[in-house]
């Protein structure tokens, strides 16, 4: 959703569905939820915030998943400091 909404112009986002449609879509669990919430909990008490609860989902679905998250969002950077979300070298933040 959020790669879809950034698109620049037309032709950007036909080239994101493109690559979109080559991945793996990932469901989501109750425990990710739980997961969630700790990790949203465990940068707020190192004096962290996660501005976007949605990418204390993602970061719990990629934890269970035990894949890397390729990002330019400082919130996935921020979450792998403190918790054990591992972000891709190339991730721009």
């Amino acid at each position: 959703m959020e790669l879809l909404a950034g698109a620049r112009d037309e032709r950007q986002l036909t080239q994101l569905r493109g690559l979109l449609a080559r991945t793996t879509m990932l469901p989501t669990s109750p425990a990710d939820f739980e997961l969630a919430a700790a990790m949203y909990r465990a940068c707020r008490v190192r004096g962290e915030t996660v501005r976007k609860l949605i990418d204390c989902l993602i970061a719990a679905v990629a934890v269970r998943a035990d894949v890397e998250i390729l990002h330019a969002d400082a919130d996935f950077t921020t979450l792998a400091r403190h918790t054990d979300v591992r972000v891709h070298p190339e991730s721009l933040r």
